[in-house]
């Protein structure tokens, strides 16, 4: 059942499609094994006319059902199939024959695994119970024979061997269906071969490696060694454990006597009985065998050996037994195999007595199987008075008759109980497993306490069983891929990702970089719905949510009116007043106290903090505001704002939590009545007070008309009106001749003056009502204007655009009000009604990070998949998903990069488990998975190793891993990159040769083939080829230093390289310290055509290489030999008339060419343009006069004259008035030359574009200023020092501002100047840069680099005026400069927005606020802030957090800095490469040494006896 079962668990694990293999389970209990099977739809029903079942048939097509009477193989596509299974399972295909059978069939499995047609047309396999080849019991003789040979059916070789054996194997070797076949005899042979590779290969190495293997002291544990597990993974099974213990050394029983020049040995023990003929035997210190020869003597008391002892006599010597070469360990294996053949024999003997029991009994009672445990388990304590007993009888033949004799000794029959004392524990908790009983846990506990006769008692059993083994890994696995998916879902469910997911409109995160515009829309609207940040707003703030990467935020300032215009969105603004939105922020409020701050607005709602210091969620609809306000805001404190309406009801949530909630249509329909009921009420007034007016109009005219008429005005008013009236009237009487019978008469004076007086007053009073009347309709007509304004402007407010940071546009003001005073983040807007369930969802993903629990769940997950792996190690989809749950898992700790995360810790583990069961393809499945980050690089060499380790050949061209994904490997995790160490450029290497040497993949890094590479064996090389091939770089140039240093490059390595470049024009060995003369005239031999050829630092190489570059080389035109001592004049010299083309020639540090060569160089070579010559001091004023006078002054443009200090003014004097065309000139360290010398070159050689004038202390400012009375040449002054890009005066004591004010005025394309130690300058010499000191015209604008340091007389004032020019400083050297304060330093900063390097060291004045000046404004990659004792941990945390691509910092000398800020360097500087602390006396060892350990990475430099240990600093502190 137990081969049944395992073999179906391998035949799963290769997964083949159309296949089916059942799950297969075997129980133990009371003693009794059941195997069960997972029932398959292999059985047909027929049915017959009335619909009753006619017969039900199964479909055989492979195997026999008959035990061997037929055998059969009828499906042509299950043949196909078995031989995917045979290809995984290493069977052969071979013949078989049934007893019935007339012909032989191929096959390749066991006849009685059998494979059935489903009714659904796949294939169902079952019967495994000898699905693998057996072992041949004649190469077995360790263990006890079996009746007629019957072992053959369940003596399996394990799958590990089987898969690992040279040639496949039949399943059915040594059975009788092969006994007829045609290769009976084969199956036969290949079976014996594995037997034989077994036992005599497999076994020995297995326990040569078990001799060397590290072991823990715990024998309560086993030593720390799964013997089981180890066994298995080697292809040995359990069974030969016996003779796995042979093979340690022992002590035999009893003593010796051993007899000069005498093979004899004497023992007063029986000898005979622990060891056999052959076995090797160690007496002494020294190795013998015993001897094979039939003639000599093996009794009890005499045995001999294969060679004489030749020491001197001695008795009482004790002798060993053995066959590994390392004996350390033997004691501790030995022990821990008897141990597990004790526990594994006990459980044989107790389900033996289970058995017995139930069968007696006709029944199985709980209460015996625990009375039986108990028994058993105290006899393993020794507290059962019958223990030893037991141990020596039935124990020991139990042991005897199932692993062999070889597996014990009769002598350690008696007391092998009391020498397996110490393993107690470990033998109960073996046993225990293997029977599955649970003990308690006070039981466990007083077991570890006092093992050595402890009782056991049954109530200290919980569990009895039953054990249960299955091949269903796919439970295991199927829940840790389920939970793996929970925890990419977590993962990735970041706060972005959540509220996405709720189908935002709009959604801004608001976490952009400095200087953005554009707030992109995350929601539903995408891009054409961004917003436009005001060009005020400021970035790049820390935010509230955790679950957000970035975590940023924006600050709006209300003086400054932010805010984030939108485009109008119809969707935000529903005319449907039952439409559903919700709006949300997060806002901190910061200011403008007892105004209304509105952090976002639409057309129908807005979030706001009111100036009733409240957060308010206001509604808009109909021309009225509903306001739901919630609790007093606090200032400086983040708030998570959401407003929701879901067409009833209108919700305000702060922080999750439900402040108010209103029925929004009652709340409208009172508040739009009560406008209305407002408006009558106003109409009512107006026209109320109107009547009133009318009126009291009469009243009014007459009191005006009165005191109107009193005055004088009005009384000839009235007499004028009163005559117009009288004539009037009289007129009509004349003009009417009836006018006596109308009764017309002349009015008189006085009745006209009182009709003058009435029409007055009546027309005063129209006039009145009228202006009354007038002002009324005016006051009715605005307040209908108003009204339908409000109207409008309700209406209105549904087309205005989304606004954040204040409210949106109204007539009011254009750029509108209420602006937001504080931050704001994550700002979103819904076309739907948010629930409850959500806005909380919200709040808590916001503060509550996703890490514990993502965390929680990768690790369930892991130890589901360590569960599946136990089953099946080797199965592709379990690695698969295995090693991608871990590499998933990187990826979502990525944003910790502190080198000790706990992702890259559980990686670790899972590559130590897969190393210590040798599980290549676990290795080789990370390597695959492992994120391309370079941060990983060390996991990926670790497998690579490790897989090499286990097995040299595991990658091969269709292997699990095959060699075109290897090929990759070292780009995917940057090997290669400039700067790897020589561990991972090593393994790139490695990898290159491998691939390139499979003939398909030779050109899989460019056109080139690049097979050749495997005989080369400098891996720098390597590396560098394969990169530059992979470039598609012209291959003629062949430059080994372009990547990598290639000091280990040999002759054999050049020879190869020169030998496939033979149509090379460059090459480049820079820093080969180990070529020779030999290897370069073989590649000047290969490389005819070559043209330039560098060889700097290739110490070996002698003058006498030479003599094969003139031979070979004639074409050559740059010869560069710096620091190659032994290169004379005796070999230069030859070599110039065969290389007449040669115009660059490099003899930097040739301390042997002297002027002899000088002399002949300039006539020789008259295509020169190049020659330095730095630190030839044997060059003197006659040499360089006379190269001078004869070269070709048309071609040559440099030379470099480095510390050549016999040479003076007179040769520097000629050289410049004869190589007027210098482009370069290095005079740095000619200490003799003065003025004169400095004059002629400044005044000859206009087109200088770099010039060192570096420690030359005679130099004066004259040399930068025109010497009118002694050169006069109007050109001269014109274009002297025009071209200069590169000046370095550094060290020149005697210069003062007057020389910066030569050069201002001057070097006008000067971008890089070092005037460091010039100690004379002051502040006045910046204002020379900076502007023309004689015309005023600006200066400075294209310097780039610039170093005053340690010009003692500068201060902030320099630093003022050169950052108000130099603002596209890159680099600036300071140091030294102890004047300078925050302020200047804070002044250059702002300004100078490029700088990347500053040198600060020595600047006392300097405190933290100096560099957060430079946090602020800069990003910094070398920054040196040494011996400054202002500087503290504070100021150093505020760098490492915003210099995220610190490179380099000096923190050197800074006595208050500690721990803390190394280790937030470490933290946040990733790019960091160096770091020094010298003399940092608060810096202790650890600290760094934990540094160092983290971040293998950094090169921290530091003074063990500067950094003080940490119980020093705590006792000072207390």
């Amino acid at each position: 059942a137990g081969n049944d079962c395992l073999c179906a668990l391998e035949y799963s694990k290769c997964h083949v499609e159309d296949m089916v293999v059942p799950f297969e389970a075997t129980i133990d209990y009371s003693g009794f094994r059941v195997l069960a099977v997972a029932k398959l739809p292999v059985a047909k029903v027929e049915f017959n006319e009335s619909g009753d079942v006619k017969r039900v048939r199964t479909e055989l097509v492979l195997g026999t059902k008959d035990r061997g009477l037929t055998c059969q193989n009828q499906n042509r596509y299950l043949d196909q199939k078995m031989a995917v299974y045979a290809k995984h399972l290493n069977l052969s295909r071979h013949f078989v024959k049934g007893e019935n059978d007339l012909n032989a069939r191929e096959v390749y499995s066991s006849v009685d695994v059998r494979g059935f047609k489903g009714k659904d047309s796949k294939f169902y396999l079952l019967n495994f119970w000898r699905g693998l080849p057996s072992e041949n019991p004649d190469l077995t003789p360790h263990l006890p024979s079996v009746p007629r040979g019957n072992s053959i059916f369940y003596r399996l070789l394990r799958p590990e061997f089987v898969k690992a054996h040279p040639t496949p194997l039949s399943a059915n070797a040594n059975t009788q269906v092969t006994a007829e076949s045609s290769d009976w005899i084969k199956q036969l042979d290949d079976n014996e071969t594995a037997t034989r590779r077994l036992v005599e290969e497999v076994i020995p190495d297995f326990a040569e490696e078990l001799s060397i293997k590290e072991m823990n002291p715990d024998p309560n544990d086993g030593f720390g060694v799964d013997i089981t597990a180890d066994m298995h993974r080697n292809g040995i099974n359990v069974r030969h454990m016996g003779l796995v213990r042979t093979r340690f050394w022992r002590k035999l029983r009893g003593t010796c006597s051993m007899i000069f020049h005498s093979r004899k040995v004497i023992s007063n023990r029986d000898y005979s009985s622990q060891v056999k003929r052959g076995d090797k035997v160690k007496v002494l210190g020294k190795v013998y065998h015993i001897s094979e020869d039939p003639a000599d003597e093996f009794t009890d008391t005499t045995i001999y050996l294969d060679s004489n002892y030749e020491d001197d006599s001695k008795n009482f010597v004790t002798m060993h037994a053995g066959e590994v070469e390392d004996e350390s360990n033997s004691e501790q294996i030995r022990e821990l195999l008897l141990s597990e053949m004790v526990a594994r024999t006990m459980k044989n003997l107790l389900r033996l007595y289970l058995r017995h029991a139930a069968t007696t009994m006709r029944i199985s009672v709980a209460n015996i199987q625990v009375t039986l445990m108990t028994e058993f388990l105290n006899i393993i304590t020794g507290s059962n008075p019958h223990s030893d007993e037991f141990w020596s009888e039935q124990l020991y033949n139990g042991i005897v008759s199932r692993f062999g004799a070889c597996s014990i000794s009769e002598t350690e029959r008696k007391t092998f109980r009391i020498d397996l004392k110490h393993m107690i524990v470990y033998i109960v908790k073996r046993f225990t497993d293997m029977f599955g009983i649970q003990l308690t846990n006070d039981a466990i506990a007083q077991l570890y306490s006092t093992p050595a006769m402890f009782r056991f008692v049954p109530q200290d059993i919980n569990k009895p069983g039953p054990r249960v083994k299955h091949n269903i890994c796919d439970v295991d696995f199927s829940d840790a891929v389920l939970l793996s998916h929970r925890a990419d879902r977590t993962r990735s469910n970041d706060y972005q990702n959540l509220i996405v997911s709720h189908a935002p409109f709009v959604y801004w995160k608001l976490s952009e970089r400095k200087g953005s515009r554009v707030a992109h829309n995350y929601g539903r609207g995408s891009m054409p719905y961004s917003g436009y940040f005001s060009s005020r707003c400021d970035f790049e703030f820390k935010g509230p949510v955790k679950n957000d990467d970035l975590n940023r935020c924006v600050e709006f300032k209300a003086d400054q009116k932010c805010k984030i215009d939108t485009k109008f969105a119809p969707e935000l603004c529903p005319k449907d007043v039952f439409a559903h939105f919700s709006i949300e922020a997060w806002a901190k409020v910061t200011g403008s106290k007892g105004t209304n701050r509105v952090a976002m607005m639409t057309g129908r709602c807005s979030l706001l903090a009111s100036r009733e210091e409240t957060w308010a969620f206001v509604i808009y609809e109909q021309g009225v505001e509903v306001v739901i306000e919630g609790p007093e805001l606090e200032y400086d404190k983040w708030f998570h704002l959401v407003g929701t309406y879901d067409g009833t009801l209108a919700s305000f949530y702060i922080d999750s939590v439900l402040v108010r909630q209103l029925e929004l249509r009652p709340e409208i329909t009172v508040r739009t009545t009560a406008v209305q009921v407002e408006r009558q009420e106003a109409l009512a007034d107006l026209l109320g007070r109107e009547k009133e007016v009318r009126e009291s109009c009469k009243a009014k005219s007459d009191e005006q008309a009165n005191k109107f008429l009193v005055t004088k005005g009005g009384r000839n008013l009235i007499r004028q009106n009163a005559i117009k009236l009288v004539e009037h009237s009289e007129f009509r009487v004349k003009m009417d001749k009836n006018a006596a019978e109308k009764g017309l008469v002349k009015m008189s004076k006085k009745d006209a003056q009182a009709k003058a007086i009435m029409d007055y007053k009546e027309e005063l009073y129209m006039k009145n009502v009228q202006s009354a009347s007038e002002e009324y309709r005016k006051l009715k007509e605005e307040l209908e204007d108003q009204n339908q304004k409000d109207d409008e402007y309700a209406r209105e407010l549904l087309s205005k655009a989304m606004c954040v940071g204040s409210s949106v546009s109204d007539r009011r003001s254009k750029e509108g009000r209420n602006f937001f005073d504080g931050y704001l983040c994550h700002v979103a807007a819904y076309t739907s009604c948010l629930s409850s369930d959500q806005v909380r969802e919200h709040c808590h993903a916001a503060k509550q990070s996703r890490q514990p629990q993502a965390d929680r769940l990768y690790s369930l997950a892991t130890l589901k998949f360590s569960k599946a792996l136990k089953l099946a190690p080797d199965d592709p989809i379990v690695l698969a998903k295995y090693a991608q749950n871990l590499c998933n898992y990187l990826n979502f700790d990525v944003a910790d990069r502190s080198g000790d995360r706990k992702s890259k810790r559980k990686v670790n583990k899972a590559i130590k488990e897969f190393t210590k069961y040798q599980n290549c393809d676990g290795l080789a499945e990370i390597l695959r998975r492992l994120p391309a980050d370079p941060e990983y690089a060390d996991l990926a060499c670790t497998c690579y190793t490790n897989i090499l380790q286990f097995s040299p050949n595991y990658f091969k061209f269709d292997s699990y891993f095959t060699l075109k994904e290897l090929s990759s490997v070292p780009f995917k995790f940057f090997l290669t990159e400039v700067g790897s160490d020589q561990v991972k450029v090593s393994i790139a290497a490695d990898i290159f040769r491998k691939v390139v040497g499979e003939l398909s993949l030779a050109t899989v890094y460019g056109e080139e083939n690049l097979k050749w590479i495997q005989r080369v064996n400098s891996d720098a090389a390597v590396v560098s080829i394969v990169i530059k091939a992979q470039s598609d770089a012209d291959s003629r140039i062949v430059d080994l230093t372009l990547y990598h240093d290639c000091s280990d490059l040999s002759d054999d390595d050049l020879a190869n390289i020169a030998d496939s470049h033979r149509l090379a024009l460059v090459l480049n060995v820079k820093g080969a310290k180990e070529l020779t003369d030999k290897a370069l005239i073989a590649s000047a031999r290969c490389c005819s055509s070559l043209q330039a050829l560098t060889i700097d630092g290739c110490e070996s190489i002698t003058g006498k290489a030479l003599d094969g570059l003139k031979q070979f080389t004639p074409h050559l035109k740059l010869l560069s030999c710096q620091q190659c001592k032994f290169i004379d004049d005796e070999y230069l010299i030859p070599m110039l008339p065969f290389c007449p083309s040669l115009c660059v020639l490099n003899l930097n540090n040739c301390d042997l060419v002297t002027d002899d060569f000088l002399k002949v160089v300039g006539s020789q070579l008259r295509h020169l343009e190049l020659l330095h010559l730095a630190f030839c001091t044997s060059i003197t004023d006659q040499g360089l006069y006379q190269f001078a006078v004869t070269v070709n002054t048309q071609t040559f443009t440099s030379i470099d004259l480095t510390c050549c200090r016999s040479l003076t003014d007179d040769s520097i004097v000629g050289l410049a008035s004869k190589c007027t065309l210098l482009k370069y000139l290095n005079l740095c360290g000619v200490s003799r030359c003065t003025a004169i010398g400095g004059k002629a070159v400044t005044h000859n050689c206009w087109g200088l574009e770099y010039l060192n004038f570096e420690d030359l202390d005679l130099l004066t400012d004259e040399v930068f200023h025109f010497d009118s009375s002694g050169d006069g040449r109007r050109a001269a002054d014109q274009n002297m020092l025009r071209s200069v890009v590169d000046l370095n005066v550094s060290e020149c004591p005697r210069l003062t501002d007057s020389s910066l004010s030569g050069i201002g005025s001057r070097c006008v394309s000067l971008t890089s100047l070092n005037a460091s130690g010039c100690t004379l300058l002051t502040d006045a010499a910046a204002r020379h840069l900076v502007a023309d000191p004689n015309t005023g015209q600006p200066r400075g604008e294209k310097l780039r680099t610039l170093k005053l340091s340690y010009c003692m007389n500068l201060t902030d004032v320099c630093l003022h005026t050169l950052s108000k020019r130099c603002t596209k400083l890159h680099t600036i050297d300071l140091s030294g400069c102890v004047h300078f304060t925050d302020d200047g330093i804070k002044k250059l900063a702002s300004h100078c927005r490029s700088l990347q390097s500053l040198g600060l060291a020595r600047c006392k004045r300097l405190t933290d606020r100096a560099l957060c000046d430079l946090a602020d404004h800069l990003w910094v990659e070398e920054l040196d802030i040494s011996s400054n004792a202002k500087v503290t941990d504070e100021g150093i945390d505020v760098l490492s957090m915003e210099f995220a691509g610190l490179r380099k910092l000096n923190a050197s000398g800074c006595d208050k800095v500690t721990n803390r800020a190394v280790v937030s360097v470490a933290r946040h500087c990733r790019a960091l490469k160096e770091l020094q602390v010298v003399g940092c006396s608060n810096i202790n060892v650890e600290c760094l040494e934990g540094v160092r350990r983290d971040r293998p990475d950094v090169n921290v430099v530091w003074e063990e006896e500067g950094v003080r240990p940490v119980e020093e600093i705590e006792k000072e502190k207390k």
